[in-house]
């Protein structure tokens, strides 16, 4: 009894096999045919181009920071670099990933000047905190140069120099001081950065011949030009004393005290350097509201030594030869033309400086991540587009089944209405010869 409520309830679909028969309306096979063959192939298709491919990636260094997808469908996502205090570090053109399409660390236009960060800050709400470091994106800079400084030993003619300038990064809002110095004798250049210097040792010939003319007679230069305290109320110590230029060991020039404000429409950068001798640009000192001319941001700073011109006198020290004086007018014909060329080259200077960092991006390297689709192996791929669609055809195709048989049973039912009505008429032999048709295997 068990056993045959068992083969009656449980193995009752294991005990049958289903019944086929033909279709009475023979337009059905090759539109059943055709519709299997689409919806098969429409689901290859599908699942071929959603499982087909696989993403894979790499770490990569570039000299630009980028986030995008190019239209060869490869995803690149950079974080921002870190940047430290006393880094040093070089500007470059900014761009994008299209300057370095191989990642190899090729910058545009890498600026002359190796800068270092001397100083972070923020304004508003972040005053007073001190920063060691901050994240940056490749933003291009605002900049104004905040001081300059040139030495030049005029025995053997080695020279020093020094430029720092406050810059504005917007992104995080960080205010960052940037200096470069410089000593001829002890620095090595890397070779984007000799041009400029080629530039600047050029000019230096007309300070040369400026200086091989200078003699000073005895009380030719005013008291406050000599040390200690450079001021005209104290002891002339040095005025009876007569100088040659093989006394004068070193020439230096420095202004500070001032933002130098870049002009909008000034000369950009030339691939000879040749950068105007007048800083191009607006000069405020002692944040001014009103902007000065070059010379006279000079004059104006001289008093509390943020600027002056001195040269190095063997067995006095630091002579400033102009003293309070500043009308060039009255000083000797080959100190004012010293001067005046002394003051140009660092005008000069502060030019190249400026183009060096205006609307460029400190050149560093970013970690970032590319992605890539690609189509997996043929095997992989024909193993997944088969499987995947096998489950989902079968589906579809007992659904078309089900339909094109009541379609069937439609039709033979509406053929089997028309043959009982011509029955009636004239007999019924059509409709036991249609019956006839059904095929049992």
């Amino acid at each position: 009894m068990v056993v045959g409520i068992l083969s009656n309830k449980i193995f009752s679909s294991f005990g049958q096999y289903p019944l086929t028969k033909q279709f009475t309306n023979q337009k059905i096979t090759p539109i059943l045919m055709l519709s299997c063959g689409f919806v098969y192939a429409a689901l290859l298709a599908f699942n071929i181009l959603t499982q087909g491919h696989e993403i894979t990636s790499e770490s990569v260094l570039l000299s630009y920071a980028e986030n995008k997808v190019d239209q060869n469908g490869v995803g690149t996502s950079c974080g921002p670099a870190s940047l430290k205090l006393g880094d040093d570090v070089y500007t470059v053109e900014s761009g994008s990933g299209e300057n370095d399409p191989e990642g190899l660390g090729v910058a545009e236009s890498p600026g002359s000047f190796q800068w270092t960060i001397g100083d972070i800050s923020r304004s508003g709400g972040a005053w007073g905190k001190v920063y060691t470091g901050f994240l940056y994106d490749g933003d291009p800079m605002s900049c104004n140069v905040t001081s300059a400084s040139f030495s030049y030993q005029l025995q053997d003619t080695n020279y020093k120099y020094s430029i720092c300038g406050i810059c504005f990064i917007p992104t995080y809002g960080f205010r960052i001081k940037l200096c470069t110095t410089l000593d001829l004798s002890t620095t090595n250049l890397p070779n984007f950065a000799k041009d400029l210097q080629e530039s600047l040792q050029s000019r230096l010939g007309n300070i040369d011949s400026a200086y091989g003319n200078m003699t000073f007679e005895p009380h030719t230069l005013p008291v406050s030009a000599f040390p200690p305290s450079y001021t005209s109320d104290q002891p002339d110590l040095h005025g009876n004393k007569r100088f040659t230029s093989s006394d004068l060991t070193q020439l230096t020039i420095w202004i500070g005290d001032m933002n130098f404000v870049p002009s909008p429409h000034a000369k950009r950068l030339s691939k000879k350097n040749r950068f105007e001798e007048t800083p191009q640009g607006d000069i405020f000192v002692h944040r001014d509201d009103s902007p000065s001319d070059f010379f006279g941001a000079f004059k104006s700073t001289v008093d509390s030594d943020a600027s002056g011109f001195q040269f190095s006198v063997l067995g006095v020290g630091g002579v400033r030869p102009l003293g309070n004086r500043h009308d060039l007018t009255t000083l000797p014909t080959a100190l004012a033309d010293l001067f005046q060329e002394s003051l140009a080259t660092l005008g000069w200077m502060m030019n190249a400086a400026s183009e060096d960092l205006n609307m460029r991006s400190i050149g560093a390297t970013y970690l970032c991540t590319r992605t890539r689709k690609k189509w997996k192996p043929f095997i992989t791929l024909i193993s997944i587009a088969i499987g995947s669609s096998s489950g989902v055809f079968g589906a579809c195709l007992a659904a078309m089944l089900f339909l094109a048989r009541k379609w069937d049973e439609r039709s033979l039912g509406d053929l089997e209405a028309g043959q009982e009505t011509e029955g009636s008429e004239g007999g019924g032999r059509v409709v036991s010869m249609a019956k006839e048709r059904l095929i049992v295997p």
